[in-house]
């Protein structure tokens, strides 16, 4: 069944069916810019305890990132044979990244030295997105994709970043633009600043065009 997900400046995040009609609508502080993406919820063994769906992830002017529950699913608790249950455009967690949420998260995989252990660097699922005159990346509850997200990395800019983050096909570079003509490229592993181009002239979000590849 198609679902069409639109966030509106009256605060709320909409979901209509795709004849236009009314599903639900989840609301936060503010106007939200945003455009909301939509992730799995697979935990740490591979396990995903959803029933169905997933969760939506959206920015809002209140400063915050919400995960907002896609479907009804159940997760277990510490506590053997109960669960937690999360209904369809219910709040699982929000992150508070400080200043205006403006642009969409990007999920991606992260090798980040808070997260090393015998053997190398890591990977965590985690989100990039800006916020304010700074690139946030938050790493995803690996034992539990239903509690709020670690950051695990700032990175300052020279303007405010509203833009949308790209990664390349190789999954190993993120390119996202700030205010003042600013372009960043960040490598997944370690999450350092490898450029930063001066255009000059302010910029749109950065997409990448893979060569003899077209949709």
């Amino acid at each position: 069944v198609e679902e069409i997900l639109v966030g509106s400046h009256d605060y709320y995040l909409y979901s209509l069916k795709s004849d236009g009609k009314f599903n639900w609508k989840y609301k936060t502080d503010d106007e939200i810019h945003s455009s909301p993406i939509v992730g799995t919820l697979d935990d740490d063994r591979g396990m995903n305890p959803n029933t169905d769906g997933g969760v939506i992830y959206v920015g809002s002017r209140d400063n915050y990132l919400h995960a907002i529950c896609f479907g009804t699913r159940a997760l277990q608790s510490g506590t053997e044979g109960s669960y937690n249950v999360f209904n369809n455009g219910e709040l699982m967690w929000k992150f508070d990244a400080g200043a205006n949420v403006d642009s969409s998260p990007l999920i991606f995989t992260a090798y980040n030295s808070k997260f090393t252990p015998e053997g190398g660097p890591y990977p965590t699922k985690a989100l990039a997105f800006g916020s304010g005159n700074k690139i946030i990346f938050i790493g995803l509850n690996r034992m539990d994709p239903f509690k709020a997200p670690t950051i695990i990395q700032e990175i300052n800019t020279e303007g405010e970043v509203n833009s949308n983050p790209a990664i390349n096909d190789s999954k190993n570079r993120i390119f996202i633009t700030s205010e003042g003509g600013f372009l960043y490229i960040v490598e997944t592993e370690g999450l350092k600043t490898l450029m930063k181009l001066d255009s000059g002239g302010d910029l749109s979000s950065p997409v990448i065009f893979y060569d003899n590849k077209f949709d």
